[in-house]
């Protein structure tokens, strides 16, 4: 499974998971292993990634993407991916 490091929302209009294009908003990722930065839609990063609580993993929402996204800056994140 990748870690992902959560940097910042983005305006970038394609998503580099499904390809989908003209999106309004994407969050921008940094893979831990490899460096590789990517932008998933926020349908597609809230797939992918998993948040741990109480020993447990869980699909996170697409509210609580955004908020991440939106204080990485302030909050730094890793997540894994289901991947």
């Amino acid at each position: 499974m990748a870690k992902y490091r959560v940097i910042k929302m983005s305006d970038q209009p394609e998503c580099g998971c499904c390809g989908k294009k003209n999106l309004k908003r994407t969050v921008h990722l940094e893979d831990i292993e490899s460096g590789q930065e990517v932008f998933f839609g926020v349908d597609c990063a809230a797939s992918a990634l998993r948040q741990v609580y109480r020993g447990k993993k869980y699909k996170m929402s697409r509210e609580g993407v955004k908020a991440i996204a939106a204080h990485a800056k302030t909050y730094p994140s890793v997540l894994e991916s289901v991947r």
